[in-house]
């Protein structure tokens, strides 16, 4: 019986090695401290990213450590030509890790903006911000993109 014994007890305790949950991410405010760019953007009617690719040449948010950020939504040529000004947002940002949030305060236009994304990191460079339409399309200066329900936003850190 002896024998058989250890190979058990080494198979429990590999086993217990490998739990999953000690391996996950907190999303907490100093996780985000870097520069960020949109990878990805999906609605509820499926992925947009061909689509917006044609709006946009770039979107990047910098993350500082004193809890500011600024994002800059770089417009193509063919947006800026139909009079859509590029976009720069500024403000302080807030991460709840225990309830996976992302919230920034935005002064813009002479209104504060509070949104909160719903936040998951698919890895330590990868992360999810999820968020209504109308939020996503007050940060991008209220262009009418005809986002549906709620806006995925895949971004990546640089």
């Amino acid at each position: 019986m002896r024998p058989r014994l250890l190979p058990l007890l080494l198979l429990a305790l590999a086993a217990a090695g490998c739990d999953s949950t000690g391996d996950e991410l907190t999303l907490d405010a100093d996780f985000y401290v870097g520069s960020w760019t949109l990878v990805s953007i999906a609605d509820d009617s499926g992925d947009r990213t061909a689509e917006i690719q044609t709006l946009l040449d770039d979107l990047a948010v910098d993350f500082e450590s004193d809890r500011s950020f600024q994002l800059i939504a770089d417009f193509s040529a063919l947006v800026n030509a139909a009079g859509q000004a590029d976009v720069t947002q500024t403000g302080t940002y807030q991460a709840v890790a225990a309830a996976k949030t992302l919230s920034l305060l935005v002064a813009a236009g002479g209104t504060t903006l509070a949104p909160t994304f719903r936040a998951d990191a698919t890895s330590e460079d990868r992360v999810t911000l999820t968020a209504p339409a109308v939020i996503v399309e007050q940060l991008l200066g209220n262009l009418q993109i005809g986002f549906e329900g709620d806006v995925v936003l895949g971004i990546a850190r640089q």
